[in-house]
């Protein structure tokens, strides 16, 4: 029998649920997470509870205008009729013996009614006051499985309140759609201060009705304090602002969310400068700097000013005028900065150092 919470999350019912839980994971504070599955024991149905994971439902009618009730927070099962299990030969060279399957509670028989039935499967955590201003990265492999239309599916970071119940911030990427191939794949979300004290989840969930097929597989699942996208290379030389100029990256390398942004100084302020990136990594004197992007083609985005002593430009892969090289799932490009530096006197340019990333769905 489903024990069932109508109305909102906020029910004093789960409200006493999730709090035992919160009491479980000690005082707070996000810890580190990886987990690829090789060491349960697929054969035990309780093997996912034991390693942590929990499972909750919501149900919707079936146009999503109404939430009808809610059951959980409970153990994981491992038992194959719903929320997950541990499978075994849907892997990669890189995915082992064992995987996470997901699929929707299709002992809910609520399915049969039209209802909207949402399984979600995920680690739990409490937000710390020493979490504030981090940003967590949640990278996972994943492939579809038997999903078809119109179930759906998602991996995310939930933060909920941990007196209301309310949504504090949510990072979710959609995976219905998928290749059948495995693919690496990441979500992050930052720390506010607003965020001490709820609860902070990892995890994966499938809507799906009138028992329509909806399984996915994860792998290789980590949670890690993001600290910077990828490689610095190359070195830069002090320019006038009386530092060397280097280039970072914040966002995300997903092609999808499109939202990688670059910041490159400290450097002159109020000079004009840009971002270019290239294939090959080089070192050669050009300016007052060290040019560290070659190859055959160059690809260069909008030119802007040096606020701050930053220059920082967003790069937007779905603009095709200065994006003469095709930012692509799988490719690596290098990236570096280039700016005007009208007070160095001869050579009145300087260039950041390099940074080498790799681009993923």
């Amino acid at each position: 029998m489903l024990n069932r919470f109508t109305g909102s999350l906020a029910s004093a019912a789960a409200l006493t649920l999730l709090a035992s839980t919160a009491q479980a994971f000690g005082g707070g504070g996000i810890a580190p997470y990886s987990e690829d599955f090789e060491s349960l024991d697929a054969a035990s149905p309780t093997a996912l509870n034991n390693a942590g994971w929990l499972i909750f439902g919501n149900v919707f009618n079936n146009d999503f205008s109404a939430y009808l009730y809610g059951y959980g927070v409970f153990g994981a099962p491992n038992d194959g009729g719903g929320f997950c299990v541990v499978g075994t030969g849907q892997g990669g060279p890189d995915q082992g013996a064992q995987q996470l399957v997901t699929f929707s509670d299709y002992n809910n028989g609520d399915h049969a009614i039209g209802s909207q039935i949402e399984a979600n499967v995920f680690q739990q955590q409490i937000v710390g006051a020493g979490d504030v201003g981090k940003t967590f990265v949640f990278t996972f492999d994943a492939k579809r499985g038997d999903t078809v239309p119109p179930s759906a599916a998602n991996a995310f970071i939930k933060i909920i309140d941990g007196t209301s119940f309310g949504l504090d911030g949510l990072s979710q990427m959609a995976t219905q759609d998928l290749p059948t191939t495995w693919g690496t794949y990441s979500v992050s979300i930052e720390i506010t201060p607003d965020h001490v004290g709820d609860f902070f989840q990892i995890g994966f969930n499938t809507i799906a009705t009138d028992y329509n097929p909806s399984g996915m597989v994860y792998d290789n699942l980590s949670l890690e304090e993001f600290t910077g996208l990828g490689t610095n290379y190359c070195t830069s030389s002090a320019n006038s602002s009386g530092g060397a100029a280097t280039i970072s990256a914040s966002g995300s390398v997903s092609i999808a969310a499109n939202d990688l942004v670059l910041t490159a100084g400290p450097a002159p302020e109020g000079e004009n400068g840009l971002f270019y990136y290239g294939a090959n990594q080089i070192s050669a004197a050009f300016g007052n700097g060290t040019r560290c992007v070659g190859g055959a083609s160059l690809a260069r985005l909008p030119i802007g000013t040096i606020t701050g002593g930053e220059l920082v430009t967003a790069v937007d892969n779905t603009l095709p005028p200065y994006l003469a090289v095709t930012l692509t799932a799988g490719s690596t490009w290098n990236f570096q900065a280039w700016f005007r530096d009208n007070a160095a006197g001869t050579g009145n340019f300087d260039l950041s150092d390099g940074l080498e990333l790799t681009f993923q769905p």
